[in-house]
């Protein structure tokens, strides 16, 4: 091999080896974005049962008289 093919051989593995870098770090930064979204979802869905659930109690307060729903809501100091 003359020095200009090795030469022209060791650039373009350079080349290469700087792609493969710069796709580890986007495929590392790409990662922690799903994760962060993960957990936002999983948030997310945790806030929507707790609002399901406020809507059920609601639903069966509908069977309950306004004096009811009082007694069973009184503040702590009555």
């Amino acid at each position: 091999m003359t020095d200009e093919v090795l030469q022209n051989i060791e650039i373009a593995l350079a080349h290469h080896d700087q792609q493969i870098a710069d796709m580890s770090e986007m495929i590392n930064q790409q990662w922690q974005q799903i994760e962060a979204l993960k957990r936002q979802l999983s948030m997310a869905q945790d806030k929507l049962k707790a609002l399901e659930a406020g809507s059920a109690e609601s639903a069966s307060e509908s069977n309950m008289t306004v004096t009811e729903i009082a007694a069973r809501d009184k503040p702590p100091h009555y």
